[in-house]
């Protein structure tokens, strides 16, 4: 199964357009382009500003906008569920810290 960078890589090679094409008509930069088609998503700096990219690359290619996002969120989704409920659940609850009483150290100074 393809990942979610070579969909997107594919379809824009489909179209016979290249990076450089899709930077200068959307305004980002191909090396997060380049980010976006090799799964490099710490490479981008996340959030609304990493959909705004998706959105702008496939509206050019002629995507569907929502369902490359729905990609996306698909592809950067922890997938270890059980894993992180069981360590959780056997996790000890950590011990409260012991703070010294400021108010009477500040009286006797």
């Amino acid at each position: 199964m393809a990942s979610f960078g070579e969909n997107l890589r594919r379809e824009r090679e489909l179209r016979g357009v290249s990076l450089d094409e899709i930077a200068s008509s959307t305004k980002v930069s191909v090396r997060m382009l380049q980010a976006l088609e090799n799964d490099d998503f710490e490479y981008l700096p996340g959030g609304i500003f990493t959909r705004g990219f998706i959105r702008a690359y496939a509206s050019y290619l002629g995507l569907n906008e929502d369902h490359v996002i729905g990609e996306y969120i698909l592809a950067v989704q922890p997938r270890d569920y059980e894993l992180n409920r069981l360590t959780s659940a056997n996790r000890a609850a950590p011990k409260p810290k012991r703070q010294l009483p400021v108010v009477p150290l500040l009286v006797a100074g």
